[in-house]
């Protein structure tokens, strides 16, 4: 048997066995969605079982769910939630673009608020993560953030206590949203709550190397465990 994977989307074969079943196929992953199984075509079609007959040289169709909503506005993919079939889910990994190939740019105000998720990494296509994203996320531990985030809302990880690893991907550090009276609410004290001001040997923070002192200078960051690495 000879079999072609064409990426995470769909696969195709060449056999001479009249049957050929789901245990023939691959199991992909894909971030942000759970894999429904093999089908013969995109939309509709027939779910491939361990004793579906197919013939030679068929082409067939992965089957996704996501594991969360979105807004779609001027072609751009807001993350509103994540689904409460998923709910359970603890590491996270937001994909970059939606099911319908959008890309996901945002992330909305309370978008996972209060789940149990342990990480999360945000890719390089999201530019803004809004006010209280990640708000009382207390298993919350594992932080990145991708390189395309230019904006941080207020209180966006507020109470996180559990928070000791955030990773910068950015070469430019993102804008920090400040609350009415100029006490950072973007970051370290607000974004993640009194967290980092009572605790600062808890959480280390990682840049990158070429980007350190410039993010070292940045007054929201009330720790001296920023490192530098290479990205």
């Amino acid at each position: 048997m000879r079999r072609v994977n064409r990426g995470d989307v769909w696969a195709r074969w060449a056999t001479n066995h009249p049957t050929v079943g789901n245990n023939n196929l691959p199991n992909p992953t894909r971030p942000g969605f759970e894999f429904l199984g093999w089908f013969t075509a995109q939309t509709g079609g027939t779910q491939i079982t361990a004793t579906t007959s197919l013939p030679t040289d068929r082409t067939v169709y992965a089957r996704w769910e996501s594991h969360f909503d979105f807004t779609v506005s001027n072609g751009e993919a807001i993350l509103t939630r994540l689904v409460p079939k998923y709910s359970g889910l603890t590491n996270i990994e937001i994909p970059t673009v939606n099911a319908n190939g959008v890309p996901v740019t945002a992330i909305s105000w309370g978008a996972f608020s209060n789940t149990g998720i342990t990480s999360i990494i945000i890719p390089d296509s999201v530019t803004t993560i809004a006010s209280s994203a990640f708000a009382y996320c207390g298993n919350l531990e594992s932080v990145v953030i991708g390189s395309g985030v230019t904006f941080i809302g207020t209180n966006a990880f507020g109470n996180c206590g559990k928070l000791t690893s955030l990773t910068f991907r950015g070469i430019e550090p993102p804008e920090l949203e400040f609350d009415d009276a100029g006490v950072s609410l973007g970051f370290v004290f607000g974004v993640f709550g009194n967290f980092v001001a009572q605790s600062p040997s808890r959480i280390s923070i990682y840049v990158p190397i070429v980007s350190l002192q410039e993010y070292k200078e940045q007054p929201q960051l009330r720790t001296d465990k920023v490192f530098g690495i290479y990205i």
